[in-house]
């Protein structure tokens, strides 16, 4: 990619749609500053917000409690699709954990979101926005590396809910014309080691939790502007399908929504 392709794709497509979700209620964070969070750059999960919002969520439920959740959750034992939907399922309907309490030991059941009230005024949700965050690939070594480091990818932007990284964006310079469609699905799809010829060379962790993958090349105007997002056709299929999203209020991600589908399952599956 040229110079000035790149200058378009952050002037015109990425920076756009960061202020975008500001403006409807998500908080910019740095990835500095969400580097600071994390163990090591292969961890995906911000848990020390995500074990915060759990205590939020779940007022039974204790430090070593939200430790128990997050720790399943990491170690669900599936891979690929399987597991992004058994991850979906715990975060739609809950997650069992056995808790001693007084009266004995019981069942309790996880909220990883505040369903009642999803929109970020007055909820207990906690919306992040973040970009160029740096993911690096399972089979590297641990270390920072250079800005240009090819052994980890970088999705342009990444949205958390409650520390969980539910939307992965790529944006492409809208000089590039038709071609954008084509290199960033492309992108998308090495990150997530789609296909044979990606393994090794993504981040297939990433989208364990992934609710949605999301290309872009929109100048954002001053009331709405369309993006691509992609969402599979059909349960168990790595086929895409486009739908047209509105840059306006009510295409905010929202946990109620997302409970209430009937396709939920399905649609969570990877692109």
């Amino acid at each position: 990619m040229t110079t000035h392709d790149k200058l378009n794709e952050l002037n015109q497509a990425e920076e756009p749609a960061k202020e975008l979700l500001r403006r409807l209620g998500y908080l910019y964070m740095s990835r500095e500053v969400l580097a600071a969070e994390r163990d090591n750059e292969r961890e995906v999960l911000l848990k020390g917000r995500l074990k915060a919002a759990l205590l939020r969520l779940n007022p039974w439920m204790a430090q070593e409690h939200a430790e128990r959740a997050i720790f399943n959750l990491e170690n669900i034992d599936a891979v690929g699709m399987a597991r992004n939907q058994a991850v979906h399922e715990y975060l739609t309907y809950g997650m069992p954990l056995d808790v001693d309490e007084p009266g004995g030991r019981r069942t309790r059941t996880v909220q990883f979101f505040d369903f009642d009230h999803p929109l970020p005024e007055g909820g207990r949700n906690e919306f992040i926005v973040t970009t160029q965050f740096r993911v690096r690939r399972g089979n590297e070594p641990s270390g920072h590396g250079t800005e240009d480091d090819e052994r980890v990818v970088k999705p342009d932007l990444v949205l958390f809910v409650n520390g969980i990284p539910l939307v992965v964006m790529e944006a492409k310079s809208p000089s590039l014309l038709d071609v954008w469609k084509y290199r960033a699905v492309r992108q998308l799809r090495r990150y997530q080691e789609a296909t044979p010829e990606w393994q090794g060379t993504g981040a297939p962790a990433l989208f364990d939790y992934n609710l949605m993958c999301i290309d872009t090349a929109a100048q954002m105007l001053p009331t709405h502007r369309s993006v691509e997002a992609r969402t599979p056709t059909s349960a168990g299929s790595r086929c895409c399908r486009s739908l047209r999203m509105r840059y306006a209020r009510s295409s905010r991600w929202s946990p109620r929504a997302r409970r209430n589908s009937s396709s939920a399952c399905s649609t969570l599956r990877r692109c």
